[in-house]
């Protein structure tokens, strides 16, 4: 397999892990969006670990609002609700007691890697190791994507949703293609993410809103479910050849009748299972 799943990126820059630190302006870099459309690219899932009650935590999503913003569709969020500061009630309770954006999922990969333990706001980049840790602020989220965002990708792959809006089932058939002769074990995890989510959010960032509270928060790209299990399950094993290609079909018998349906995407990822790296992701709406 190629040798840039494992990016030696220690010796550009070092990694400050703090516990709900504050992420300083400015939030943006000039840099030309990308506008590509081809699915044909090396795509990046940025996981960003978050809470209602992380003051610091909106400038985080701010930083990956931009990344999004600049590299277009090359790069995938993903917005997980663990930790201490995710859980019910809210500091100030009133009625935002019963806000919980918690998962079985986001709570098993948060205790897997410790990312809360060191503090939320942070985060993982196609979950590589940087400095030795997977857990990455967002300070170093722009530098790490710019380095590794052009790489050529090691897979491809292609979502394909069946949705029926009266019954709320959704069908997700999902096929992926190795572009190297590789071997090992390599997984697939499917999961269900919502945008635009309106609820209370602890707040520190003047760049956002000079209130310590925003009631009408809108939260981005928030993990709902899993689909394939919290860990996936096993999409090649032992010898892959270029070009090998896996169709998977999965079945959602009904959508969570909370969660708006036109909001909602299907998020997959290839990574490797013994190095947990991430090697390709992609996400599709799901109507």
């Amino acid at each position: 397999m190629k040798k840039t799943l494992y990016f030696c990126v220690a010796a550009l820059l070092m990694i400050s892990l703090y516990s709900c630190d504050k992420v300083d302006p400015p939030y943006m870099v000039k840099i030309t969006p990308d506008t590509s459309t081809t699915s044909h690219v090396r795509k990046i899932l940025i996981e960003d670990y978050t809470g209602h009650n992380c003051p610091y935590c909106p400038g985080a999503a701010v930083v990956a609002d931009s990344l999004k913003s600049i590299y277009g569709n090359k790069v995938v969020l993903l917005t997980i609700h663990a930790g201490t500061l995710a859980y019910p009630p809210c500091s100030l309770g009133g009625p935002y007691t019963s806000i919980n954006f918690q998962t079985t999922a986001g709570t098993a990969y948060d205790n897997f890697f410790g990312i809360s333990a060191v503090g939320n706001p942070n985060g993982m980049i196609n979950r590589i190791s940087v400095g030795g840790s997977q857990i990455i602020g967002p300070t170093s989220w722009t530098s790490i994507v710019s380095t590794i965002v052009n790489n050529a990708p090691d897979a491809y792959i292609d979502i394909t949703n069946t949705y029926n809006s009266g019954t709320r089932a959704l069908n997700i058939k999902v096929k992926s293609e190795f572009v190297h002769d590789t071997a090992g074990t390599f997984k697939l995890c499917v999961l269900i993410k919502e945008d635009n989510i309106h609820s209370w959010q602890q707040n520190n960032n003047t760049a956002i809103g000079a209130v310590p509270i925003i009631a009408d928060y809108t939260h981005h790209n928030v993990l709902r479910t899993d689909v394939n299990g919290t860990w996936g399950d096993t999409l090649a094993t032992g010898v892959i050849s270029a070009g090998d290609t896996i169709v998977k079909n999965y079945t959602v018998p009904s959508l969570n009748a909370s969660w708006v349906d036109s909001n909602c995407s299907v998020v997959v990822f290839i990574y490797d299972a013994y190095s947990k790296t991430i090697i390709q992701a992609e996400e599709k709406k799901i109507k």
